[in-house]
């Protein structure tokens, strides 16, 4: 509808409105929908549309209090292509207006307010912003689904239950009050990233506060941009106050006295308060920030919320405090700093799981979601810190902290009950994971984990690499369980890794964990693949598995200092390290000069089975050194070159050459003390009497062990020996009171007769005869005539 329309419209409008009598007041409703109610008496706001085109609905008049300046509606809604005209004086700090009535605010036009003012507008039935939806103000822009705002000296401008004479008060807001009622917020655009080259959006001036807090909040292809300043998006389902406090940018919200939260959905959105090239501001005092706070927060379908600079001045920091945060589809949270300016810090706190999946197809284009940090410029990056229950990274989903310049790269940290990373993009190109990289001068930075369990499998990747001259990053694990395992669908591998791609040299891992396993192609690197020096890898725990598994600290760069080793493999189990199926464990060396790294190994047993190898091997220079302190070694041999068998090596360029090996085992021959088996084994089968041929069979079987034989003095002694003390004479008695008592003869033994029958007595028991007694027999599995029954002998 062009301007000429519009205006020819609206004319028609207002000539049948006022032939047919009608009040200025429902013309208004008819063409802007926005109505003021009559709350405030003689200081009733009052809407006039204004020339040329009548496009525009000035909106005077208002209660003045000091510098605020209260507005009150009915309704209130801005059509597409018409203006909201807050006409207020200079003088005017805050704008605060409500709607009273049932109705929803449909926002597709402009809202416009003079000077600098800020623009508070709550409406407790709930917000459109539509695709038309702009701002032009001059301070920060609060729309709120809140029942009524709170200030500092208790008076309260209530939608919900607006006063007949209200009290209004000269002081700042301090609070957002919510009731039962509680509206949804919704912001429509033609897409994040069109919308931000467009400027379409909600846009507020440098260093101002943008600001959503309803019941549930939608952003759906929207824009929401607050150059160095905050934004600050909340959702609050229950009885609650959000506070508000006053800063140089604006407001700061904060939630500490509301308790139920709805959700946040972002779709093809984007937000912003990144600080561009041709910004002005250069320096400030206070970073931005923007904070969202939500039970769930969803960012889908290329979503990007973004806190970078391009100036000297810091990047914002982004917080978010959820129960449950999920990134997909390429969608990603962003730090960076393009100049001088620090990067800003990216803190995740959600109380039951943070969930990046899945990744954005285009033609030839991946992008994965993900938390980053970064610097491309001498600015520091921000680092990021997650605190949640459960961290699931999946398809290629990344957490970063990088540097591609001189400046230094941030870090990474979580703290999780439970940490699953698992396989890669779809391309197989990018590991699902945690990173600290640097690609520039500037040395990357740190990852820290602590967890009770971390899974990594299918070709995911935990890494703080070094591809250029910067230094590599540290990487630090504390954990109940780690396990490593598999590889993806490309074959690469699941690990952790400190690796040195460039001239830098490569950081450092150590693990201390109860429970270490690695398997099915899985491994640990600390490797050096270009001219920078390799890491080193401790890891301490109870018990190590390694089942086709490699810890690798191998080194092709060529080392300035001789006769210093390129990298040190330290592994302390308390009760064992196993290895089995080909699994390794190796410092080996490639180039001239290049020793091989030391390997240290201190545990109770060392098991290698399956052609698992052990080496500290180098080409072209010297081996490395294989110290091994053991209580026991088991299917390892030291040999001088590996073998199909499991292997312990420290093989040089040449036999002089060859390193060192050195087996630390306790001073103890396992064979003695043990007893020889006899030779002469028993017969069993002439053990057994074939006397009888019963039908039934019925027995016992008794083992009286050794009986009264002695024990060998060769045997050790066994826990049920019985102690029998020596006799002696008391020494009290003297020997001529001793009574001597004569010898009886032995009684001559009675011979055992074979037993020929049997009876039953008359409490049915079997008693055995040495006669053959005429008896009926009672059980017929059993023929007297045919069975001697031997009597028994204890």
């Amino acid at each position: 509808m062009t301007t000429s329309d519009r205006s020819c419209r609206w004319k028609w409008y207002l000539v049948n409105c006022l032939a047919m009598g009608e009040a200025i007041a429902f013309c208004n409703s008819a063409l802007a929908q926005i109505v003021p109610d009559a709350t405030l008496g003689v200081e009733s706001s009052v809407v006039t549309p204004q020339t040329p085109d009548y496009s525009v609905d000035a909106i005077s008049g208002g209660a003045t209090r000091g510098t605020n300046l209260f507005h009150s509606f009915e309704q209130f809604s801005v059509q597409t292509g018409r203006t909201a005209f807050f006409n207020n004086a200079a003088d005017i700090q805050n704008i605060i207006s409500r709607v009273t009535g049932s109705a929803i605010s449909n926002i597709d036009g402009l809202i416009q307010a003079n000077g600098t003012a800020n623009l508070f507008f709550i409406n407790p039935n709930g917000i459109i912003f539509g695709q038309n939806a702009r701002l032009d103000i001059g301070g920060s822009f609060v729309a709120s689904t809140a029942s009524s705002l709170k200030f500092a000296d208790g008076l309260e401008f209530s939608a919900i239950a607006p006063q007949t004479t209200p009290l209004l008060s000269v002081n700042v807001p301090i609070g957002l009050q919510y009731g039962e009622k509680i509206g949804d917020i919704h912001v429509q655009g033609i897409g994040g990233s069109r919308a931000s080259q467009q400027s379409l959006g909600l846009i507020v001036p440098a260093n101002k506060t943008l600001a959503l807090v309803g019941k549930n909040l939608t952003l759906e292809g929207a824009f929401l941009n607050a150059p160095g300043g905050r934004v600050e998006l909340g959702s609050v389902t229950g009885v609650g106050q959000v506070n508000l406090s006053p800063t140089d940018q604006g407001w700061i919200l904060d939630y500490q006295n509301a308790s139920k939260f709805g959700n946040i959905q972002l779709s093809r959105s984007f937000v912003d308060i990144a600080l561009e090239e041709d910004s002005s501001i250069f320096n400030q005092q206070e970073s931005g920030a923007i904070f969202i706070r939500a039970s769930q927060l969803d960012l889908e379908r290329s979503s990007i919320i973004r806190a970078n600079t391009f100036t000297s001045a810091a990047g914002g920091n982004v917080s978010i405090d959820v129960q449950r945060l999920i990134l997909r589809g390429g969608s990603l949270v962003e730090t960076t700093t393009f100049s001088m300016g620090s990067g800003g810090n990216l803190t995740v706190k959600a109380s039951e799981s943070v969930e990046l999946t899945g990744e954005l197809i285009g033609i030839g284009f991946i992008s994965s979601s993900g938390l980053y940090s970064a610097t491309n410029g001498t600015g520091q990056a921000g680092s990021v810190t997650i605190t949640t229950p459960v961290l699931l990274i999946q398809a290629g989903g990344q957490v970063n902290a990088s540097t591609r310049s001189s400046g230094k790269g941030g870090n990474v940290s979580v703290t999780a009950d439970k940490i699953y990373l698992i396989g890669r993009t779809a391309n197989d190109l990018s590991a699902s994971g945690l990173a600290s990289l640097t690609q520039g001068v500037g040395n990357a930075g740190s990852v820290i984990i602590n967890t009770q369990e971390l899974l990594i499998q299918d070709g995911a990747a935990v890494s703080a690499a070094t591809f250029s001259d910067g230094k590599g990053g540290n990487l630090t694990v504390n954990a109940d369980f780690v396990q490593l395992i598999g590889r993806s669908v490309g074959g690469r591998p699941s690990n952790l890794s400190v690796p040195a791609r460039g001239a830098g040299d490569a950081g450092s891992i150590t693990i201390n964990t109860r429970q270490f396993l690695v398997r099915d192609g899985a491994g640990v690197f600390v490797e050096s693949r270009r001219t920078g020096n390799a890491g080193n890898l401790t890891i301490d725990a109870r018990s190590m598995v390694l089942d086709n598994g490699t810890l690798t600290a191998d080194t092709r760069s060529v080392n300035t200092n001789p006769n210093q080793p390129q990298a040190t493999i330290t592994l302390r189990a308390k009760d064992l390290i196993l290895l089995r199926r080909h699994s390794n464990i190796t410092t080996n060396a490639t180039g001239s000069n290049v020793i091989g790294g030391d390997i240290n190994i201190d545990t109770n047993f060392l098991v290698a089975a399956e052609n698992s190898d052990i080496s500290a091997n180098s080409t072209d220079f010297r081996g490395g050194r294989v110290t091994i302190e053991a209580s026991g070694i088991f299917g390892t041999q030291v040999r001088n070159a590996l073998t199909p068998e499991s292997d312990i090596t420290a093989k040089g360029a040449s036999p002089e050459l060859s390193g060192i090996v050195e087996l630390n085992t306790p001073d103890v021959d396992l064979s003695k003390g043990l007893v020889q088996l006899p030779t002469n084994l028993v017969d069993a089968s002439q053990q057994i009497a074939q006397g009888c041929t019963p039908s039934e069979q019925t027995g016992s079987f008794v083992a009286t062990g050794r009986g009264g034989l002695p024990d060998s003095p060769n045997e050790m002694l066994t826990d049920d020996a019985i102690e029998v003390n020596l006799v002696t004479l008391d020494p009290k008695v003297s020997r001529s009171s001793l009574t001597v008592w004569p010898i009886a003869p032995m009684p001559a033994p009675v011979p055992i007769v074979e037993a020929q029958g049997w009876v039953i007595d008359k409490n049915g028991e079997v008693i055995l005869t040495a006669s053959a007694p005429t008896v009926t027999a009672n059980n017929p599995g059993l023929n007297p005539a045919s069975c001697n029954v031997s009597q028994q002998r204890n």
